[in-house]
Order: C-alpha cells, then sequence, then structure tokens
C-alpha cells in the first residue's frame, strides 16, 4: 500500500469515527452550551474540521484543527494550531484553546493512535 493509499485509508477511519454518534454526542456535550456542531470530519487540507453555528446566531463557521498533540494513551489533546474563518472566533480559539490541554472522552482513547497519525 502507498503512502497516498495509507493516508486515505487513515482519513477514512478518522471521518468514520469523528461523525459516530458517540464522538459526536461528547463533544456536543462539551461545546453544545455554545455551539451547534453541524458537519465535522477530515478537513482537505489536513487535521479535522467542523462546522459549528454560535448559539444565537445565524451564520456557520468552519474551525480547522490543522495539528495537534496527542497524549500516550489518548488520554489528552492539545491544539497546536487551530484556526476560525470567522476573524471573532479565530481570535477566541487562539487565546482559549490553542496551546491549552482538553481531556479525550473515554470512547475516543482506543483511537488515540488513528489520531496521531492523522496530526503527523
Amino acid at each position: 500500500m502507498g503512502l497516498f493509499q495509507g493516508t486515505a485509508v487513515l482519513r477514512a477511519g478518522v471521518d468514520k469515527l469523528l461523525k459516530g454518534d458517540a464522538v459526536m454526542g461528547a463533544l456536543q456535550r462539551k461545546v453544545g452550551r455554545y455551539v451547534d456542531i453541524l458537519e465535522l470530519g477530515c478537513a482537505e487540507e489536513g487535521g479535522v474540521m467542523a462546522v459549528v453555528r454560535l448559539r444565537g446566531f445565524s451564520e456557520d463557521v468552519r474551525v480547522v484543527l490543522r495539528r495537534a498533540e496527542i497524549g500516550d494513551g489518548g488520554a489528552w489533546v492539545r491544539p497546536v494550531e487551530i484556526f476560525a474563518d470567522r476573524e471573532g472566533v479565530n481570535a477566541l480559539l487562539k487565546d482559549m484553546v490553542q496551546g491549552r490541554t482538553f481531556e479525550l472522552p473515554s470512547m475516543v482513547k482506543p483511537f488515540a493512535g488513528m489520531l496521531k497519525g492523522l496530526f503527523a
């Protein structure tokens, strides 16, 4: 299997994981106070992409987690490079999310290796 095929298989597996009810539910419980997650999956430019709608607003915002560190055993994730296509949301992500460590939901921990591969 070539590098491109291996990457495509990895992305397909991560995409399926991210779109699953367990991950979407866990994320919605974590951020649902602030946003509705409309779409979640692998970003074309690499990493993970989400389309969200801020509570009380009608405009969609695209957020891309381009690089992240994943703790051993999938205990945590630390966004290293994250951005949004709206200036105010982008500033909030840089100030409140980028560089901070967040615990990963228990159902994601077994897939930590796949996530590490996605951000490698």
